[in-house]
């Protein structure tokens, strides 16, 4: 939905980066809630799981769509220059 390929996919739930989470699902346009739960479940049994994921519902709150998918794009350049470990 948010058109990113799997490996990109697999990287921001590996090392739990909620920011790029949260710039997928707006991209793709999901509601905060759905996206506050992803959160939830990423952060697993981490110590304020809760408490993260607030501030992330903020975040969300403040992204919007268009640089959401700006930022999509940018990932997708980077990965096809062949520049991986920064995409």
């Amino acid at each position: 939905m948010a058109d990113i390929d799997f490996h990109t996919a697999r990287r921001i739930l590996e090392r739990r980066e909620l920011d790029a989470l949260a710039i997928v699902c707006k991209a793709a346009d999901f509601d905060r809630a759905l996206f506050l739960t992803f959160a939830v479940l990423v952060l697993g049994r981490e110590a304020d799981a809760m408490g993260r994921a607030r501030e992330y519902g903020q975040l969300y709150s403040e992204l919007s769509r268009d640089v959401a998918n700006r930022t999509i794009r940018f990932w997708r350049m980077r990965r096809q220059t062949g520049d991986v470990a920064a995409a």
